[in-house]
């Protein structure tokens, strides 16, 4: 059986590999009469380790889809399936790209998993 000392270990060494930045963005309705005037909300930056190479075939439970990245951040951060991701850092470098979470966020011991889909054109916004 793993103590707390273990656990904490474990995040601590999770949160040093996250070597990216990103936002969570969160949807809001300007009005309550149209439904497809929605406004994205990005919150602070945050730590987060982003994988481009890690694309699998996800269930959202309405639809299977290919996702194409996967990405890692703390357990102290409030996020949920219906949020975005825009990455701004990647490798050092600075990136605008802008993710929908496929399905819910899977907490692991020292991370939540998200399972992405990149969003291009009109979509960003």
């Amino acid at each position: 059986m793993l103590d707390d000392f273990e656990y904490d270990a474990w995040r601590d060494d999770a949160a040093d590999t996250m070597r990216d930045k990103c936002k969570i963005g969160v949807k809001t309705l300007a009005s309550s009469y149209d439904p497809t005037d929605i406004t994205w909300t990005y919150g602070a930056e945050i730590d987060c380790g982003f994988n481009s190479k890690m694309s699998r075939e996800s269930y959202d439970g309405s639809a299977a889809t290919v996702t194409d990245a996967r990405c890692r951040i703390g357990l102290d951060n409030l996020i949920g399936g219906h949020d975005r991701i825009h990455l701004t850092q990647r490798d050092g470098d600075t990136v605008s790209e802008y993710y929908s979470i496929i399905g819910e966020p899977r907490r692991g011991i020292s991370a939540y998993v998200l399972h992405l889909k990149r969003l291009v054109g009109n979509s960003t916004t």
